[in-house]
């Protein structure tokens, strides 16, 4: 769809954004904020819609308002979702159904005339209201009014508009990945491409939003747009003549309530593969500086294994006239040499995959008959964006799944609703720098408003960078679920870990073998969800939904994000020669836990003059948290997960599910064949502050998959400031051990570390069947003391 020039054109664009426009400026190189109105000038006298004209007419399970020439129809999905669509002329098109929604109407919508207004529902506490005189609407939950139309539904030559009311403190979020942005009220946002991958930019839009009044919208459409929030009245446009929504309810705050409908009717982000957790490698590896051999990569796989660096997966070519081959051939297709380097790399434990700028024409070859088990489409391809790019990424996730039996794992940009099902969404080309680092925190914390679950950016861009921004940048993605580093084009051409020497080597492995302990966590994340619509990278608002001081934008809510549930990551954003702590972290109420030492505090505060030298994330726990994980490993599946590490934070009665699958395979997502272990911990309420027992209880495993451990020890580091009196496991007293060396010689029994951490009492249980339950309970323990 891109001519050669154009692609070429798109990609110096990029950079030149990338490097050129750093101001705090939402929109670096525009003065204002464009229209949209890309068809013509707007009519003299837009088009309102009229009063209603007629009793509601019921076909099926929608209802259908005659309003002088024009229809609408009102349909609700679930009880809590509604889809009002408007017929202008009484002619209704369709355009983005069949692509993006996936729901099929649930309810039945029932009417009930008040009078002066229409009142549909569908037996829950959402209520549509339709004022007849004009016809303006409004969505209640109970006795709330979540929105209300300020003015009639309005079309003029080039865009259809709804506006609706404001409230004094109603924040909005989501429109997808809106570089450096997580809140949007007092500014407009763009839905829509844009080729900026720099702050300000939206590399992947979304037509949806949400408010803290406890609604959200989904526009239902391929067309650009804006939702403009600079002042009252909100007024939320698209670039096309029809309008067609789905209005989501909740109660106020309950963002997670509207994720699950927004996925609900777009669908639920994908599930990846194990190895998609890993660090991915993506380099032109046939070219002049690899001596235009594709095979060079296979020694840098090694190198990886070798210096014992955790990586999963590479992409040998990065599809701008870079293929795969020997010899100087421009952009081969050798599927000799393939053949030959996903064999090798296979047996290293990496999986393989292909960057694609021209679209996908051996996709069946190379996945069938190589073993292919990755996609990364680019702007050069799908640089059209819209329905055009989700129809790529589709073919991406076709050729993979369609010639194997394994799960999507695609990297795109200029994502759209419903894409979140197909791929990962990254934020485009950009310079490495403390800058980069500083904004794309909101950005990929924002996104999860719009259920982009998996996101990332290329480790210290794929331009510029240093040590440090390396370090700075590697540690906070390592919180992450995906992420990938990108060589050829800075002035130092590698991106690998090991590019810049020591210590930032020994640093970076510090990270990438925390991320693979970090496994389950992030995997069982990565299921909910699939599940749920919930992303494992959170706004600090997205997980302390009714904390005021979230409601607005600040560094302790923008700057730092939650790693699901249990995690505070703050990344630091400047050089430690310029300062060596981290300020502004902002702990929301109750009781946190530094990750690294142990140091407790106690919630609403802010943090200042944290302790960050270069090799310190500041990471904080929240109090009660349950975190799974495993040994290092230098890729997932490298060896059985023979044990499970669980590091407790007792804090009242507190739960978490672990899940695991064959990592590999659809069975788990289109099947069942999967487990979930639940563990829950018992303590009282004040347990980090007081005496008391400490019960953890690790249920038996519920279901199956080919290849699971059917028996696993446990090694439980629970943090407490003193050592219990006694430890039982299944009732029995277990033997306490003189030190952490005898103990883990001995695989059974406890110790209580007081170095550790602040106190940590460890407790091994030896081997048992994943199908029974394992009791330990910590006596007369003090937990961390307060």
């Amino acid at each position: 769809r891109f001519s050669p020039a154009s692609r070429a054109m798109v990609r110096v664009l990029g950079l030149f954004v990338a490097l050129s426009w750093g101001a705090p400026n939402r929109y670096p190189w525009l003065k204002n904020p464009p229209d949209y109105n890309l068809g013509g000038e707007p009519n003299a006298v837009p088009h309102v819609i009229g009063s209603v004209t007629g009793a509601p007419r019921r076909n099926g399970t929608a209802y259908f308002l005659d309003c002088g020439n024009d229809t609408v129809r009102v349909q609700f999905y679930r009880s809590d979702i509604v889809r009002v669509w408007v017929g202008w002329g009484g002619n209704f098109t369709e355009n983005a159904t069949a692509d993006i929604v996936v729901a099929q109407p649930q309810a039945a919508t029932t009417v009930v005339d008040r009078g002066q207004y229409l009142e549909f529902s569908a037996g829950g506490p959402a209520v549509l209201r339709a004022q007849k005189e004009p016809l303006r609407f409004s969505m209640h939950w109970e006795n709330i009014t979540l929105w209300a139309e300020q003015a009639g539904l309005t079309s003029n030559s080039t865009a259809t508009f709804q506006t609706l009311s404001m409230r004094q403190d109603e924040q909005y979020f989501g429109g997808g990945m809106q570089n450096g942005r997580i809140y949007h009220r007092g500014h407009r946002v763009r839905v829509s491409i844009d080729y900026n991958w720099a702050d300000g930019g939206n590399p992947n839009a979304a037509p949806f939003y949400m408010s803290t009044a406890g609604y959200g919208v989904y526009r239902n459409t391929w067309a650009p747009g804006y939702y403009d929030f600079s002042e009252g009245p909100a007024v939320l446009a698209h670039n096309e003549s029809r309008y067609d929504a789905f209005f989501l309810a909740a109660k106020p705050l309950d963002y997670a309530a509207l994720l699950e409908g927004y996925t609900w009717v777009t669908g639920r982000p994908f599930m990846p593969p194990a190895y998609g957790l890993g660090l991915g490698d993506s380099d032109c590896y046939h070219n002049t500086r690899h001596g235009n051999d594709t095979n060079v990569v296979k020694a840098v796989a090694s190198k990886y294994r070798d210096m014992r660096l955790p990586a999963s997966w590479f992409l040998p070519n990065d599809g701008y006239g870079c293929g795969f081959g020997k010899g100087d051939a421009v952009f081969p297709s050798d599927f000799d040499t393939l053949d030959e380097v996903v064999k090798d790399l296979n047996r290293q434990g990496f999986q393989v995959g292909l960057w694609s700028s021209t679209g996908l024409p051996n996709i069946s070859r190379e996945v069938a008959g190589s073993g292919t088990r990755i996609g990364k489409t680019d702007v050069g391809w799908i640089g059209d964006g819209y329905r055009y790019a989700f129809e790529s990424v589709d073919l991406v996730v076709r050729g993979i799944e369609d010639n194997s039996d394994a799960r999507r794992f695609v990297w795109t940009v200029e994502g759209w609703a419903g894409t979140q099902r197909n791929a990962v969404m990254w934020s485009g080309d950009d310079s490495g720098s403390f800058d980069y680092i500083r904004w794309q925190v909101p950005s990929f914390a924002g996104a999860g408003f719009s259920a982009q679950a998996h996101v990332s950016g290329d480790i210290d861009g794929i331009y510029g960078g240093s040590p440090e921004t390396y370090v700075r940048d590697m540690q906070f993605k390592c919180m992450m679920t995906v992420l990938m580093v990108m060589s050829g084009w800075a002035p130092n051409p590698d991106k690998q870990p090991w590019t810049w020497g020591e210590p930032y080597a020994s640093i970076n492995r510090q990270y990438l073998e925390l991320k693979a302990r970090l496994f389950p966590y992030h995997y069982t994340l990565s299921r909910t969800a699939f599940d749920t619509g919930m992303p494992p990278i959170r706004a600090m608002a997205l997980e302390f939904p009714e904390d005021p001081v979230l409601r607005t934008n600040s560094t302790g809510s923008a700057e730092q994000f939650m790693s699901g549930p249990a995690l505070l990551v703050a990344p630091v954003y400047h050089s430690v020669s310029d300062s060596p702590v981290r300020n502004d972290i902002y702990l929301p109420t109750g009781t946190w836990v530094d990750f690294w030492n142990g140091t407790v505090y106690q919630g609403p505060t802010s943090l200042q003059n944290y302790d960050a030298p270069l090799e310190k994330l500041p990471m904080l726990v929240r109090a009660g948290s349950i975190i799974p994980s495993y040994p290092v490993m230098q890729y997932p599946g490298e060896k059985p997960a023979a044990e499970l590490v669980l590091d407790v934070y007792p804090s009242g009665n507190t739960g978490f599910r672990v899940y695991e699958d064959d990592g590999v395979t659809r069975k788990a997502v289109e099947g069942k064949e999967y487990s979930w272990t639940q563990v829950t911990v018992t303590a009282e309420k004040n347990a980090m502050g007081g005496q008391g027992d400490v019960e953890v209880l690790v249920g038996a495993a519920e279901g199956s998959f080919a290849g699971m451990v059917t028996s696993r020890s446990y090694n439980l580091q629970v943090h407490l400031a003193h050592s219990p009196c006694n430890v039982t496991v299944g009732g029995k007293p277990a033997a306490q051990r003189r030190s952490r060396a005898e103990l883990d010689f001995a695989q059974e029994g406890w110790y209580h570390d007081k170095a550790d951490r602040g106190g940590v009492t460890h407790v091994r249980v030896a081997r048992t069947l994943t199908s029974r339950a394992v009791e330990v309970v910590l006596l007369g323990s003090r937990a961390v003391l307060v």
